[in-house]
């Protein structure tokens, strides 16, 4: 008499546009307000929706970085940061961490005037669409001699 068995097989489809969800609305702001407390500085905070529904949150560690002057923080526990000693003029700030979308914004400083700046940043998730793949396994009858 002829055994037959199991086993598995394994199918890897790359994921396409049609498969990933749609992109949800963008929740990203910005708010420059002048500070005439502080000239040549920058200070503000960072927030973010983490959860669906939960409501924008503050972000610690999100390097703030002045591109063209290559100086940068990072926001403290609840999301502040502060940027003193900047020389007028217009700057390119990038606001990054992990899991999020990277933003970039031109900010203006003046002698008697620094900024307040408030972002808020998308998140990006690190295993969703366009990254990954559906994975199938299964277990499928064959005869030996298949």
């Amino acid at each position: 008499m002829l055994a037959g068995c199991y086993r598995y097989e394994q199918r890897f489809t790359p994921m396409t546009e049609a498969d990933c969800p749609p992109e949800p609305p963008p929740l990203e702001f910005i708010r420059l307000v002048p500070d005439s407390g502080r000239p040549n500085g920058m200070h503000g905070r960072v927030m973010a929706e983490t959860q669906p529904g939960a409501g924008l949150l503050p972000i610690p560690a999100v390097q703030v970085f002045v591109t063209d002057l290559r100086r940068g923080t990072h926001t403290d526990s609840v999301g502040r940061f502060r940027l003193d000693s900047l020389p007028p003029g217009r700057h390119l700030v990038e606001t990054r961490r992990i899991g999020f979308k990277t933003r970039r914004d031109s900010i203006t400083i003046s002698d008697t005037a620094g900024v307040i700046l408030e972002v808020a940043l998308r998140p990006m998730p690190l295993d969703g669409c366009p990254f990954g793949g559906i994975l199938e396994r299964r277990r499928v009858w064959r005869w030996p001699w298949q």
